[in-house]
Formats: structure tokens, C-alpha cells, sequence
């Protein structure tokens, strides 16, 4: 598996994603098909007339053949900054 970018906020993510369409030299048409989205929402996704929710997101996701990694920022100040942040309490977080 290779790192391909990253984006460190929802701006980022779809230029990333936009980045991977061109790549891939798919129209968003495709997109859609390939997905089982709607004509045209992948268009609406990528310029930012939708936002992604946990369907959509998913299935473009797939559509591209990639997927969401989750790492620490290399960052040291926003490290500092969750060291400070207190800590949460046993069962506060909803599980599915």
C-alpha cells in the first residue's frame, strides 16, 4: 500500500479526491456509476455544493480505490496541546 497524500481537513480531502478523479482520468459520471450515486453527485460532492456523509463518502471512497488512514499529525505543538486536554471518563463514547 502506498501513501498517496494527505489532508489534514474536509478542503483538503476533496482536493485530494479531485486529485485522484484527474489520475485516474474518470469522469465524475463514472464516478456515479461506479458508486451507485445519482448522475451528477459526484460533481455536486467534488465542488462543494453537497458535503460527503457516511454513505457517499464510503462509496466514492471505493469507487476510487482508496481508503482512510488514521495517524498522529507530526506535529509536536498540537501534541502538547492534547497532552493538556483532560481526559475523558469511562464510557462517555458512544459505541455502535
Amino acid at each position: 500500500m502506498r501513501q498517496l497524500a494527505i489532508a489534514r481537513d474536509y478542503a483538503g480531502l476533496l482536493e485530494l479526491l479531485r486529485q485522484r478523479v484527474d489520475e485516474l482520468r474518470l469522469s465524475c459520471n463514472t464516478i456515479d456509476a461506479a458508486a451507485g450515486l445519482a448522475d451528477g453527485y459526484t460533481t455536486k460532492l467534488l465542488c462543494g455544493l453537497r458535503r460527503y456523509g457516511p454513505v457517499s463518502l464510503g462509496l466514492t471512497l471505493q469507487a476510487l480505490g482508496v481508503e482512510l488512514v488514521l495517524r498522529e499529525a507530526d506535529d509536536p505543538a498540537a501534541i502538547k496541546r492534547l497532552e493538556r486536554l483532560p481526559k475523558r471518563v469511562e464510557g462517555c463514547v458512544r459505541r455502535r
